[in-house]
Formats: structure tokens, C-alpha cells, sequence
């Protein structure tokens, strides 16, 4: 492999691997080198997984080989980058459902085998990782990176794309998972209140509104809780019939506006623009009469701010 951030079919990949590695496919593979310390998985967990691993490796030995191929090749991919970490998610989402048991296996058993990795590739290997696991949306997956949520991982990008798994999911376990976690101030708060503005459920849009209510004086909480409510109640996202078919997206996104619109005169400038953006995301028709109710009954010094967002939505 070249470094290529092009998206490569699973042949291809497999055909890569095999070249670039020198392994046959139908040749055995080490065993697990341990749990994760990242992952923390109960024994029983762990045993379910490692059967699963087991039979997939016999029936499909060759992504295994290929999910090597690609970890080894992750160092060229970030060299070429043009953001914060190469988007090593594409590449193993474009491996299909039956890569899932082998990106756990990697996840859960195979971080000791990472130490080669800069830090940075080791961040944009596992995020891509828990990014394409995530994308599959299959249950099984749900204990194993609600696990790396609740281990010792800080790392920003590592925390958001496991919270981000959860919040596609949509599940009530995951949900309620994040809604508890956004409530624990820990350094992990911002990117599980950023990751629960995917997560298209009315209890996930009234646990963001709960940390913008109790956080306006904090600039970047309140910034991000205040753009997560633009994101769990878009009128785009709410579109998708996937997605509207849980019955929740009237409710969610009038919670949503309603949050914003409260809230508005109690931030920061920089965070009241983000409000007007939030509230153009939403799209709701009540909008204007919410914003002219609320300015009618708050403080007479705080209708400038009002006024100027009415404006802004009116562009």
C-alpha cells in the first residue's frame, strides 16, 4: 500500500495484504495478546468475543491479514493527512459487516501490538476502528465500546468516536449510557455532550439541554452543548426515514429550539451566533413567535440579543 487515503473495495484490500505481508490467509494467527487495558470487558465478555474471534478467523483468515495490512500502513496514511488524523475509519468501513469480529479482535485483544505506532497514528488507527465498528450499528458491538468509554482512555478523539458509536446506535442501553455520562464532570464530558447531538432520541436532547442549563458560564461546554442541540434536532438528520421512524422528532427538536432560545440571553457572544446557527439547523416554524415570547417576557436589557438573532435567522 501507498499511503492512499482512497477507499479501496475488501478484494483489493485482501489482495494487499497477502502481498504486503507474506502471509497466507489460511495460515494460523497468533493468539490474543491480552485485553485491552483501554476496554475494560468483564471475563464473560471477553470469552464471547474470543469465540466469536475464533470461528470468524477460520471462516474468513484473509481480513484478518488485511486489518495488519492496513495497521501497518497507517504511518503513511497520516504523513499524507489534511486534518487532525488520517480517515483510517473510510478504509475499514469499506471492509463490510463481516469485518466486525476482526476489528474487535484488534480493538479488545491487540492494542499491545499498537507500541510500534507514533502516537498519533495509534490515535487514528483506533478511532478508525471504533468509527467503522460503530457504522455497522450491530448490538453485539455495544459492550465492548461502551467498555473503552468507561476505561482510563482521555484522549479526545478516542472518547468521541467511541461516544459517537454509541449515539448512531440509538439503542436505549446506549443512550442512556451517554445521558449518564454527560452528567459526570470528568475530562471526557465535552466529547460525549459533542457525541450525543447524534444520537436522534428526545432523552438525548433533554440531557444536552440539562448540561447547557447548568454550564452557560462555561464557554467551551456551553459552546458544545449549544451546537449538539443543532445537531439532535436538524431538520435534515430528522428527514431520513431511518431515523424519523422512532416517532421522537417533533418532541426532540422542539425540546431542542425551546433550550436554545432560554438559554440565549445567558451566553457568551461567541456562543449566542452558535445559538442562531443551532436554531437555523432545526428549521422549526415556531421558531419566530418562541424568539418574540421569550424576549416579550425576559429582562428589557437582554432584548438586544433577541433582536439581533431574529435577525440573523431572517437571513
Amino acid at each position: 500500500m501507498k499511503g492512499t487515503l482512497k477507499i479501496l473495495t475488501a478484494s483489493a484490500l485482501v489482495a494487499l495484504a497477502l502481498a504486503s505481508t507474506g502471509v497466507s490467509s489460511a495460515a494460523p494467527s497468533d493468539p490474543a495478546a491480552g485485553v485491552s487495558p483501554s476496554v475494560l470487558v468483564t471475563p464473560a465478555a471477553r470469552s464471547a468475543l474470543q469465540a466469536k474471534v475464533d470461528l470468524a478467523r477460520m471462516a474468513t483468515p484473509a481480513l484478518f491479514d488485511t486489518l495488519r495490512a492496513i495497521r501497518a500502513d497507517v504511518p503513511n496514511l497520516e504523513r499524507q493527512r489534511r486534518g487532525n488524523h488520517a480517515l483510517v475509519g473510510r478504509i475499514l468501513a469499506n471492509l463490510g459487516k463481516d469485518a466486525l469480529l476482526p476489528m474487535l479482535d484488534m480493538l479488545v485483544f491487540r492494542e499491545a501490538e499498537e507500541r510500534a505506532l507514533e502516537p498519533n497514528a495509534r490515535v487514528a488507527w483506533r478511532a478508525g476502528l471504533i468509527e467503522a465498528i460503530g457504522k455497522l450499528r450491530d448490538p453485539f458491538a455495544l459492550p465492548y465500546i461502551g467498555a473503552l468509554l468507561d476505561g482510563p482512555e482521555t484522549e479526545p478523539h478516542l472518547v468521541f468516536a467511541a461516544a459517537q458509536a454509541l449515539a448512531r446506535h440509538g439503542g436505549d442501553e446506549s443512550t442512556d449510557k451517554l445521558v449518564l455520562r454527560s452528567a459526570q464532570p470528568d475530562p471526557k464530558r465535552v466529547s460525549i455532550v459533542k457525541a450525543l447531538g447524534e444520537c436522534r432520541r428526545e432523552k438525548a436532547a433533554r440531557a444536552i439541554v440539562a448540561v447547557l442549563e447548568s454550564n452557560t458560564a462555561d464557554p467551551l461546554l456551553s459552546k458544545t452543548a449549544v451546537d449538539a442541540l443543532g445537531m439532535v434536532g436538524s431538520s435534515w438528520a430528522w428527514a431520513v426515514p431511518e431515523v424519523a421512524k422512532n416517532g421522537e422528532g417533533d418532541r426532540t427538536r422542539e425540546v431542542a429550539a425551546r433550550a436554545l432560545i432560554a438559554a440565549l440571553p445567558k451566553l457568551a457572544v461567541d456562543a449566542q451566533r452558535d445559538v442562531a446557527v443551532a436554531l437555523s439547523s432545526i428549521e422549526l416554524a415556531q421558531t419566530g413567535a418562541w424568539m418574540q415570547e421569550a424576549r416579550l417576557r425576559g429582562r428589557v436589557e437582554d432584548r438586544a440579543v433577541f433582536d439581533r438573532t431574529i435577525q440573523q435567522l431572517r437571513k
